[in-house]
């Protein structure tokens, strides 16, 4: 029961931490590209986006110099406002802040110890090299010794502090319920892979129905391995690029658009692949599932994609043609009219699709049919 209640700790402070860490990068990345957005293409930006997802899921800014090397404000901070947020956060280890609890004890205990001038600030100075060493005193004279004081009465704090600094009785029961929750939500992705995967089975050779596409296609290609599918499941062209790669055409999509419109939506498709947005992707789905109770992972996933698709628009505009790029908005209307003209609906999947943001359809449209407007002007709007 103790080593379960320690392991709870470990992962419910490992949790705060990196929750506090990722708010605040992500708070300065959306204040840098609400100032720099104008002039940043949407590829970078959504490169940049990525960057808080990193740091809610590992302590990558352990790796840079520590301008704090005593202690770290935004820590402190979180002790003076909430104990118990603190406690769990500022517990030992190496390189970073003792708790506070050491550090008082060290410096009541060095205040009476002769080793320094009788001041508190010479104690506080004192017991911040014993914090750095790793000793920790008796808190029980550490208490004496403050009783000792002159005007001092009632128990000593870091007694109090460090008599609650044991095992606290919840963080069995918010570890279960955080663990419960990410077992069923990674049960409900394995359930979605499984389904794409079927997808794929199930899916026919466009060249079958399709010769004159599937060529087109394989052209633009190149020497990439890639199966061109057909399938009833989707309703607008979508990629798979983990194991097997595939793109995958719903029924009478293919043979409906013409050259320039085809060869623009496979460029679309093709620039997911080159990116290996569908790995991004699924490491997007994980720390989202890691931290599903934080809004900012959510908001900067859907950043993210978003982006994603707008750069693979700019990127496939841009390979076009320039007699007929004016045509690309053109071909994702068909895209998006075939889409809505279906009358069966279509399977949710975890590919990457040509129209998952449905509600961002007229701002593409926008970017595609003026090219010298930047992509990622309008993209904290609704999604």
């Amino acid at each position: 029961m103790v080593a379960l209640e320690s392991a709870a700790r470990e992962v419910l402070a490992y949790l705060l931490e990196r929750s506090v860490a990722g708010a605040l990068v992500f708070g300065v990345a959306l204040l840098l590209w609400l100032a720099l957005r104008r002039w940043t293409p949407a590829r970078l930006g959504a490169a940049w986006f990525l960057v808080p997802l990193v740091v809610f899921a590992a302590p990558v800014e352990r790796m840079l110099p520590n301008p704090w090397p005593g202690a770290n404000p935004v820590e402190v901070a979180l002790v003076g406002t909430s104990p118990v947020l603190g406690e769990l956060l500022m517990r030992p280890r190496t390189g970073v802040l003792r708790p506070p609890v050491v550090l008082a004890d060290a410096a009541l205990d060095a205040a009476f110890d002769g080793t320094h001038d009788g001041t508190l600030d010479g104690a506080l100075a004192d017991a911040a090299e014993a914090g750095a060493g790793g000793s920790r005193p008796d808190s029980s004279a550490a208490g004496a010794a403050v009783r000792s004081l002159p005007g001092a009465t009632g128990p000593s704090p870091a007694a109090s502090v460090g008599q609650s600094a044991g095992p606290l009785p919840w963080a069995t029961v918010l570890f279960s319920l955080w663990l419960a929750v990410v077992l069923v939500l990674l049960a409900r992705l394995a359930l979605v892979q499984r389904g794409v995967l079927g997808v794929l089975r199930r899916a026919r050779p466009l060249a079958k129905t399709e010769p004159v596409a599937a060529r087109t296609v394989r052209r633009l290609a190149g020497r990439r391995r890639l199966a061109v599918l057909e399938t009833d499941e989707l309703a607008s062209p979508a990629t798979w690029g983990l194991g097997r790669r595939a793109l995958l055409f719903p029924t009478g999509l293919a043979g409906r658009l013409d050259g320039p419109a085809l060869e623009w939506v496979v460029r679309h498709e093709l620039a997911h692949l080159e990116r290996r947005d569908h790995a991004i992707d699924l490491a997007q789905r994980l720390v989202q599932i890691a931290f599903f109770f934080h809004p900012l992972v959510w908001l900067a996933n859907r950043h993210v994609r978003t982006l994603r698709e707008l750069a693979c628009d700019e990127a496939a505009q841009l390979r076009c043609a320039p007699s007929e790029r004016g045509l690309c908005a053109r071909a994702l209307l068909e895209v998006a009219a075939f889409a809505s003209g279906l009358t069966e609906p279509r399977t949710d999947h975890a590919m990457v699709s040509l129209l998952d943001h449905k509600t961002l359809l007229r701002n593409r449209i926008m970017n595609l049919s003026t090219p010298e407007r930047r992509t990622a002007q309008k993209t904290l709007g609704p999604v």
